[in-house]
């Protein structure tokens, strides 16, 4: 217990506001609130031209790779990929759901609708769009997902901004 309480005071220098809600759960004192911001109703976040209000547009391409449909438990889902100068996009289409994303990639020179751009801070991005969602540390760095805008920022170890992407999922 004591190790996994310092493991998390560490960790409020990378996410203070959950590492200090879950210090105070070990420490069964009441959870401070962490808000997140969901922005303005009117707000579409887009890389390149390509927003959660036109990803349909990104289906026009060839897929690359189409898997038919073996039975009724598994249909068929079909790929679609593209990419231009700093950026790229991934539509994951079947009969039930479809998963649109667009990445901006180190060197893309666009910037979010609040003015984040690959190389802001962290503290920055917690500005702009306030506590993160969800919060996942992986390989590759801390995913910070912003679910009301559908934007996630992928920050390195030094919390700048290396990667952010806009999503969608419609079923």
């Amino acid at each position: 217990m004591e190790r996994a309480r310092q493991d998390l005071e560490l960790s409020g220098e990378r996410l203070p506001g959950l590492a200090a809600a879950n210090l105070a759960v070990l420490s069964g004192v009441a959870v401070p609130e962490i808000s997140a911001s969901a922005g303005p109703a009117d707000e579409v976040e887009q890389i390149a031209g390509f927003g959660r209000l036109n990803f349909d547009e990104l289906i026009d391409m060839p897929a690359i790779a189409e898997v038919p449909r073996e039975s009724r438990d598994r249909p068929a889902i079909d790929i679609f990929r593209s990419e231009g100068e700093g950026w790229r996009s991934l539509v994951i289409e079947s009969r039930y759901i479809t998963v649109s994303i667009v990445t901006a990639e180190p060197g893309y020179r666009g910037e979010t609708e609040r003015g984040i751009k690959i190389g802001s801070t962290l503290d920055e991005v917690t500005k702009a769009y306030g506590a993160a969602y969800r919060t996942v540390v992986g390989r590759q760095g801390v995913y910070h997902a912003f679910d009301g805008n559908g934007i996630l920022f992928q920050t390195d170890e030094l919390h700048g901004v290396s990667r952010w992407m806009i999503y969608a999922i419609d079923q």
